[in-house]
């Protein structure tokens, strides 16, 4: 993705895109054992936020693809279709409960834990 057709440098979103899932990536076998408690909250308000501004982000991104019809340039038949699989259409990836885990108190009236 470049300013436009024939630049040196790529656009200044791809850019940051490619330096914040560098940065993402380097972090991704990195325990966080060691946070505590405040710790683990202001991060939990970071990675929303984040979240939050991707979301936005991928949503300008699409409207954009949209007018300059991207995804009947790649074959698709429509823009949703030009990108990854959506996550509604993946197969779901079971989550390892470890053994030491209380069990599930979900669905069970108060009082009854």
């Amino acid at each position: 993705m470049t300013d436009h057709p024939g630049a040196d440098r790529p656009h200044p979103v791809a850019a940051a895109l490619a330096t914040v899932t560098d940065a993402l990536a380097s972090t991704a076998d990195t325990p966080v054992w060691a946070l505590d408690g405040s710790a683990c909250r202001d991060l939990l308000v970071q990675l929303t936020q984040a979240g939050s501004q991707l979301a936005e982000l991928t949503t300008r991104v699409a409207h954009r693809a949209d007018v300059v019809e991207a995804g009947p340039n790649v074959g698709a038949t429509s823009t949703p279709t030009c990108g990854p699989t959506p996550r509604a259409n993946r197969t779901p990836t079971p989550i390892a409960v470890p053994p030491w885990a209380p069990p599930s108190t979900a669905g069970r009236p108060p009082g009854r834990r």
